[in-house]
C-alpha cells in the first residue's frame, strides 16, 4: 500500500492498531491520519500515534498547505485543534 487515509472520526488509532503486523513500512509506505476534538472523544492522544509510529519505522509530520513538517513528539502538540498528520515511512526501513 503506497497511501493509506484515515479519517474516520476518532478511530484513527485504533484502526491503525488493527493492522496488527502489516503496519509497516514495507508493507504501507505513507499514512495519513486526522487529529483533534474526535481524537480526544475517543480517550486518545497525539502522543499515541508518535508512540505507535515511530518505532515502527516512520516519521510522523504535520500537513500544511504545500508542504510537510517533520516533527518529534512536544506535549504543546496535544492541543486537539483539528490536523492532519501523516507518517511516511523511513527510506531505510522500506
Amino acid at each position: 500500500v503506497d497511501f493509506l487515509k484515515l479519517d474516520i472520526e476518532g478511530a484513527e488509532l485504533a484502526a491503525l492498531l488493527g493492522c496488527g503486523g502489516w503496519l509497516s513500512p514495507a508493507t504501507i509506505t505513507t499514512v495519513q491520519f486526522e487529529y483533534g476534538g474526535t481524537t480526544l472523544d475517543a480517550g486518545k492522544r497525539l502522543r499515541d500515534f508518535f508512540d505507535l509510529l515511530i518505532p515502527r519505522g516512520y516519521r510522523v509530520a504535520k500537513l500544511f498547505p504545500g508542504w510537510i513538517d517533520v516533527r518529534s513528539y512536544d506535549g504543546r502538540f496535544d492541543n486537539f485543534y483539528y490536523s492532519n498528520w501523516v507518517a511516511v515511512a523511513e527510506p531505510e526501513s522500506r
